[in-house]
């Protein structure tokens, strides 16, 4: 189980759930420099993935100078501060971690009723395009400044807050876009009206436009008009030899999916299908041993999963902040599982997804294409990496938010942060796929036909990342190509 166990504390209020905080609330910055010291303790008690991609060196770094800029003030905002400590997070290179201030609405954690009343997606040319607004004139216009500021100076701003696995590119790009607005308030600036420039892409025509700041709901009602992906997931067949296999998410009743697995699979051999998309865009994990069951119905030959789970500690009762920590009491039933290794770490010993794995009897043995992006993630990227160390097929889309072989998941602690009153989320397992080191450390699972979404395709909402795929299996031409 991956990010799931996150809404489960949530729901008993463990990381607190309120209204967005006040942006402006005065704290001073010695009690903040002792937090800033909780989470560096912390983190070297109970992360197991602090130098995984070679970061560390750069983290603690880093450290030290948000440390050094607090002691030049007595006073900082609360927003000040949860901006520069999280620009410093990011340096951890690890998609789940969690830096949470008190909000109602995630991640609209200053602001959820006065928030830019647009969506955009980036095109191929890395342009922020309005995909939706109330004035539908402007859909598909270029965002080229917001209240003075252009684009090239706050996108980047934006992309280096984005806390992804390693250095994953594309999740960094899907999670500025998936909730922009929010962003932008949260790391750019929390004014109650915009001034926005938008440049039509055919003309270059700027047209300024005034804008008044909308509520979460509005918002919301907005993000879901644009969109094609399905939230169900399902199979599809679309030619007499084409099955499009919809897997929106790992997070499902684990029984139900197996069923449902067990079904798809039977009626592809009974179909005689030759070719299967799997499309887990958007999937962003869920139960981990779904992704490995989900393997099993396209593999090839036995095949294994898990390496090794490693954590860091064995005992929290030698936390040095337990005080202000949660720690799930089920671990101490597991110490019986948790074995010193030669590191001077730990490994996890107990998980259905070690050990040496059969392919399923309906296995699938046809050509296989993988459509992903910067939201396929956690266990969804480990059966992606499976999949791309065994050749099992082509993948189509952008680079993956989760990185290949490595991710820091599972169970969490929590820490609560006294002054802020913010809470940091740390998962304890670093998880290894048995699979070979030939991946650009840190990066995610590369596509073999790159595909991004021109202005127009934005602008109809079209899937050109199905169609592209349709395309070649049709043309029979299974080449490398990288469209743009």
């Amino acid at each position: 189980m991956k990010w799931i166990r996150l809404i489960f504390l949530i729901q008993l209020g463990w990381v607190s759930i309120s209204n967005a905080q006040t942006a402006d609330t005065s704290l001073g910055t010695s009690t903040l420099r002792e937090e800033l010291k909780m989470i560096m303790t912390t983190l070297k008690e109970t992360h197991p993935g602090m130098n995984v991609f070679g970061q560390q060196k750069e983290f603690v770094s880093n450290y030290h100078k948000v440390d050094s800029l607090l002691a030049l003030k007595d006073q900082i905002s609360n927003i000040q501060y949860y901006r520069l400590v999280n620009e410093w997070l990011v340096n951890l290179q690890d998609g789940h971690f969690k830096f949470l201030p008190q909000h109602k609405n995630y991640p609209f954690y200053f602001n959820d009723t006065n928030v830019l009343p647009l969506i955009v997606r980036f095109d191929d040319k890395g342009q922020l395009i309005v995909a939706n607004m109330e004035n539908a004139r402007y859909r598909g216009m270029i965002l080229s400044c917001i209240n003075g500021q252009k684009a090239e100076h706050f996108i980047p701003q934006l992309l280096k807050n984005m806390i992804v696995d390693g250095r994953s590119e594309a999740g960094a790009y899907s999670q500025l876009e998936q909730y922009f607005s929010a962003w932008y308030a949260d790391y750019i600036d929390n004014p109650n009206s915009f001034t926005v420039e938008l440049t039509d892409a055919e003309s270059g025509a700027v047209h300024s436009v005034n804008l008044i700041g909308i509520n979460y709901d509005k918002w919301k009602e907005l993000d879901k008009k644009v969109g094609f992906l399905s939230a169900q997931q399902a199979y599809t067949i679309i030619h007499d030899s084409i099955a499009i296999l919809r897997i929106p998410g790992f997070t499902t009743d684990k029984k139900e999916m197996r069923k449902f697995f067990e079904s798809a699979f039977t009626d592809f051999k009974e179909l005689k299908i030759k070719h299967l998309l799997i499309d887990v865009r958007g999937n962003e994990g869920g139960y981990d041993r779904l992704g490995k069951d989900l393997y099993s119905y396209i593999a090839l030959a036995d095949f294994e999963y898990y390496k090794h789970i490693e954590i860091v500690f064995k005992k929290s009762s030698k936390f040095t902040y337990k005080q202000h920590m949660w720690v799930p009491k089920y671990l101490s039933l597991l110490k019986m599982f948790i074995k010193p290794n030669d590191k001077g770490t730990y490994y996890f010993t107990k998980h259905n997804n070690f050990g040496t794995h059969k392919p399923q009897k309906n296995a699938f043995k046809g050509n296989i294409w993988f459509l992903q992006d910067g939201l396929s993630f956690s266990a969804t990227t480990e059966m992606l990496s499976r999949a791309k160390a065994d050749k099992r097929g082509q993948f189509a889309g952008t680079e993956t938010g989760g990185s290949y072989k490595y991710d820091c998941s599972g169970t969490f602690v929590f820490l609560n942060l006294p002054t802020s009153k913010f809470t940091i989320g740390i998962p304890i397992g670093e998880y290894q796929m048995a699979v070979p080191d030939d991946n650009p450390r840190g990066r995610g699972i590369m596509p073999d036909l790159k595909v991004l979404p021109t202005v127009n395709d934005i602008t109809e909402n079209k899937d050109v990342v199905l169609e592209k795929v349709l395309k070649q299996i049709e043309s029979k031409s299974l080449k490398v190509v990288d469209s743009r």
